[in-house]
């Protein structure tokens, strides 16, 4: 599994676990598109999380990297008014500020912010949209086996993870 969906796949966990009411909360692969948010639609409150950009890698030399990685949170609401979704952006973010892990690499999730993103057209379908972004220190670690295959490990802040166990995530 890629180490940035790996990584989208625990928050999307995480999300859902501190939100048990999303009716839909999943790890999504590449940019969120506006086909993808009317699907969602469908079932919302609902919340898609996906890895946006790397600004970093440190070089740890134990065959480990740590990778400075942006993720965002898209979160889809039917409520033509912005206060019901305003709620679950405001219960994700205060769970991304206390997701910490013992002897993590960051601590915590960075420079969180949260982005009203919906237009006339979101409006017109009684859509909400916002999107929450954070960047999160991801370590990836990588060993070649006798038959030269490179299996990947996903660690979140020093957290070994293995997101096909995560509860609540469609992967």
């Amino acid at each position: 599994m890629n180490v940035l969906y790996g990584a989208a796949v625990h928050a999307a966990a995480a999300i859902h676990t501190a939100i048990p009411s999303l009716r839909t909360c999943e790890a999504y692969r590449g940019a969120v598109t506006a086909d993808e948010i009317l699907r969602i639609s469908k079932a919302t409150p609902a919340v898609l999380v996906s890895a946006v950009g790397v600004d970093g890698v440190e070089l740890v030399g134990d065959g480990t990297d740590d990778i400075g990685a942006r993720f965002a949170a898209f979160v889809v609401h039917t409520a033509a008014r912005e206060e019901p979704a305003a709620e679950v952006v405001v219960a994700i973010v205060r769970r991304l500020a206390r997701w910490r892990v013992p002897d993590a690499i960051s601590g915590h999730a960075e420079r969180i912010q949260a982005h009203l993103l919906s237009g006339d057209k979101m409006t017109a379908r009684a859509l909400t949209l916002w999107a929450i972004t954070w960047r999160q220190q991801v370590r990836a670690a990588a060993a070649a086996t006798e038959d030269g295959v490179v299996p990947s490990s996903l660690y979140l802040e020093d957290e070994l993870l293995h997101p096909d166990e995560l509860p609540g995530v469609r992967t």
